[in-house]
């Protein structure tokens, strides 16, 4: 997914809607925010396919609402939602492979 079609995606998932506050947002004005932050370390850890899924990311209005989505680093919910992101991407890899074998 690109980084447009990401935006696109998250930003209808909720409604165009910040997810801390509800205020309404646009194209200009929403911003995408990481739950799991978009760090040197996190990408190495996890990669981007992680890092990057839409799961983790959420939209928001402001600096304020984008701090308060983040997930503490020894959190169990920051497992679960790699946990889910990693099942979401294998079967994903799974669907392709078979797609490709059958053509």
């Amino acid at each position: 997914m690109t980084i447009k079609e990401t935006r696109l995606y998250v930003f209808n998932r909720a409604g165009w809607r910040c997810a801390v506050c509800g205020k309404k947002i646009d194209w200009n004005t929403g911003q995408l925010a990481h739950r799991i932050p978009k760090t040197k370390d996190n990408i190495k850890q996890y990669g981007l396919s992680v890092i990057d899924h839409p799961f983790n990311v959420r939209a928001t209005c402001s600096l304020r609402c984008n701090a308060a989505v983040l997930i503490g680093n020894s959190s169990i919910e920051k497992q679960q939602l790699i946990e889910v992101i990693e099942r979401t991407l294998s079967k994903k890899a799974c669907l392709e492979n078979r797609t490709n074998t059958t053509l």
